[in-house]
């Protein structure tokens, strides 16, 4: 590595403090809304609540899938007993 890359942590202080001197001089100080400032801090402090809403419906979802697979166990016997009954030309 050559030396150029290297910096001491005084030299590294120093140019983090030269970029702070530049931006302060650059931008211009904001004050912030308060209402809008206590709003977030509420919102990142305060923890949400969580309701997790159980289905009203659950034994008809569960009748409608039975129904749905015995159909189509019974439409799958109905075509093979189909083939089988027809004579052959």
């Amino acid at each position: 590595m050559s030396a150029a890359f290297i910096q001491s942590p005084d030299a590294s202080a120093d140019s983090v403090e030269n970029l702070e001197k530049q931006l302060k001089l650059s931008l211009q100080q904001v004050q912030p809304d308060r209402d809008f400032v206590d709003h977030l801090h509420n919102r990142l402090t305060t923890p949400r609540s969580l309701t997790v809403e159980r289905r009203k419906n659950a034994g008809f979802s569960l009748l409608l899938v039975g129904f749905s697979l015995f159909s189509g166990l019974l439409l799958i016997w109905l075509m093979r007993q189909f083939r089988t009954a027809q004579p052959e030309i």
